[in-house]
């Protein structure tokens, strides 16, 4: 994903975390992902990957046996997300039998998309793009909220100085209500 200053969408910002199986699962998405103009990070525990959540993530890839076996950690880390964040998390799942536990999770993790190993190439690509896209979108959304914040507070610190410049020289602020055409005056 390409930096669009608009956006936002910083380097960061654009990364899949990933957390795999194994060493050769990690190598091999890895390679995978860069191969296809993706940035990626590999991380090797839940704390590690819940860290460089805090520091911008598109996407998260984590195998089900990683997150079920302590998801607390996990669980907590997603629930910290700011109000605009709603972070696409990909579980690979073994295929064959449904873990009670995964069951057990999936609620608390929002925006989750289970999808069983072995996993082919395109699907796994095209689900990685597909949340990318969507991360993207809530980042506009939070560069949109903190102008929203930026300007207000502008409107806030004028309206002081206006109120503040009206009570030192001891005026008045005329109003015409149009509709009316009746004319007020606040001193």
């Amino acid at each position: 994903m390409k930096n669009d200053p608009k956006t936002s969408f910083a380097d960061n910002e654009g990364r899949v975390l990933l957390l795999p199986p194994t060493r050769r699962d990690a190598e091999a998405i890895q390679r995978l992902l860069n191969d296809s103009a993706i940035s990626c990070l590999v991380c090797s525990t839940i704390a590690g990957l819940c860290d460089q959540v805090n520091r911008g993530a598109g996407a998260i890839l984590i195998a089900e046996e990683t997150l079920t076996a302590d998801p607390d950690p996990f669980i907590q880390c997603i629930a910290r997300q700011p109000v605009w964040s709603d972070l696409p998390t990909i579980i690979l799942s073994r295929s064959g039998v449904e873990l009670p536990k995964l069951t057990a999770v999936l609620p608390h993790l929002g925006n989750v998309n289970v999808i069983e190993r072995p996993v082919r190439i395109t699907t796994l690509l095209s689900l990685v793009r597909s949340s990318l896209r969507g991360r993207q979108r809530q980042y506009e959304v939070r560069s949109h909220l903190l102008e929203q914040r930026r300007i207000e507070q502008q409107l806030r610190s004028s309206e002081e100085r206006l109120r503040l410049a009206v009570q030192t020289g001891k005026l008045g602020i005329w109003e015409l209500d149009l509709p009316s055409g009746q004319m007020t005056c606040s001193s």
